[in-house]
């Protein structure tokens, strides 16, 4: 597998995109050795990637809520009590 961008170009190949082309170019450029393969995550380190991911969204959507709710307290003049105020719930906690 190949980065698309390390492909070498030119505008008329650019205009005239279609698979036959594009095959050509690669081709060309495999055979004069100016291609180098890129890493390819494995299906497990992928699945770990994306449950962090989904974390990371679920963990900024909670935030967001209680930071409405705190907002609406605030509005009615209603103090955030203590014990509800908890300074880890942050983005910087979660970086």
């Amino acid at each position: 597998m190949i980065n698309p961008a390390d492909l070498p170009t030119t505008n008329k190949e650019n205009s005239e995109k279609t698979d036959p082309v594009d095959s050509h170019k690669m081709a060309k450029a495999l055979r004069a050795g100016l291609l180098t393969g890129i890493h390819v995550p494995t299906l497990e380190t992928e699945g770990y990637r994306q449950l962090f991911r989904y974390r990371k969204r679920l963990y900024t959507d909670l935030v967001r809520v209680k930071n409405r709710i705190k907002d609406k307290l605030l509005q009615n003049g209603i103090e955030t009590p203590q014990k509800y105020d908890n300074p880890y719930c942050t983005k910087d906690f979660l970086d």
